[in-house]
């Protein structure tokens, strides 16, 4: 009789104990919807209050922690962040693993961790994370480990996946033009603008990838649409002034060069480009008091000692260009070995 009242309590016993985690379940997932509601609100610091109670109820919650991970990168409190996106990889079943992977690899990526960041990136599509944010991430990884063809693979998967996506076309459009794919550059920089009309980043680049066929008219007309897009854009004036200066428009490079200064009074390049334009112009004491300048910014800067050189020497004062060219070799420009053997 003892045996079965002790068998009795013990099923009894074993009994209670699963209400009391299905009790502790529901209400973690009554939290845990809660907090959903307040992300759709944008109501962060709430949501994670809920997220926590959710936790303290459920500490293997692995969706909790996901989402809770999620918005601590929102946050930009990334220790916390990485340690929440830990547990939902732990407790996680294969495809809550693989959007957690994604996310640790993002912040890996952020972080500058590229050979983590793309084991986890690849860990996601595994675990049957697939979305095009996965590939282009991926591929954005690819890209700074200097990679291009891998990231023009992931780039091309990523668009293949979701056809208008304008990043996706847009950073492979860098990374052919970093392999020296000029024309494949330019076609994916004209597809990234079909796809986002007004973005003066991609005409600045298109143009940068004109500039690389030297075909400086079309490199200018791409450099006036980004201005007209940003009118406050330094590098897009700057390569405007590149490309007017290749077309021999000397007096309108050296206006895009000086509206550079204009916005940007420390730019170095618009210096040093405006020296330039003078020493094409053979005004060599406007290029000398130029590259004054620019040295009293940069004394490191050896293109400026070169250019300067060059000036001093057309103004018939080689003990002058000598001594600059000697610089510009200690800096390791190449061409003053050149300029030098004047001076022997």
């Amino acid at each position: 009789m003892m045996k079965h009242i002790f068998l009795l309590l013990t099923c009894t016993f074993l009994l209670s104990n699963t209400i009391f985690a299905q009790s502790n379940q529901k209400e973690a997932k009554k939290e845990f919807n809660e907090a959903v509601d307040y992300i759709e609100e944008k109501n962060y610091d709430q949501a994670i209050y809920n997220l926590n109670k959710a936790l303290n109820i459920s500490p293997k919650f692995e969706e909790a922690y996901l989402e809770r991970g999620k918005l601590f990168i929102k946050q930009h409190n990334i220790e916390a962040a990485e340690n929440d996106l830990d547990k939902a990889i732990k407790y996680g079943n294969k495809n809550k693993k693989g959007e957690a992977y994604f996310y640790r690899g993002y912040l890996y990526l952020e972080n500058g961790n590229i050979e983590q960041a793309i084991e986890d990136l690849s860990m996601a599509i595994q675990s049957g994370y697939k979305n095009a944010e996965v590939y282009y991430f991926r591929g954005l990884t690819y890209h700074k480990d200097e990679d291009y063809s891998n990231a023009i693979m992931n780039f091309t998967m990523a668009i293949d996946t979701k056809y208008d996506f304008f990043h996706a076309y847009h950073d492979r459009a860098t990374s052919k033009l970093m392999q020296g794919d000029y024309q494949g550059a330019i076609k994916d920089y004209k597809t990234a603008l079909k796809h986002k009309e007004n973005s003066a980043f991609t005409f600045n680049n298109l143009g940068k990838a004109y500039m690389k066929i030297s075909d400086f008219q079309k490199a200018t007309e791409n450099f006036t649409l980004a201005i007209k897009e940003d009118p406050n854009y330094v590098e897009a004036y700057l390569h405007r002034g590149n490309a007017k200066n290749n077309l021999e428009k000397y007096d309108e490079a050296l206006s895009d060069y000086r509206k550079a200064k204009e916005i940007n009074s420390s730019s170095i390049k618009a210096l040093n480009n405006i020296g330039i334009v003078f020493l094409k112009q053979s005004e060599y004491e406007k290029a000398i008091d130029a590259f004054n300048t620019v040295i009293e910014k940069d004394n490191k800067l050896g293109e400026a000692y070169l250019n300067r050189g060059l000036a001093w020497e057309n103004l018939g004062k080689f003990e002058e260009a000598c001594r600059d060219w000697k610089m510009a070799k200690e800096l390791e420009v190449e061409k003053a070995s050149e300029y030098l053997k004047d001076c022997e």
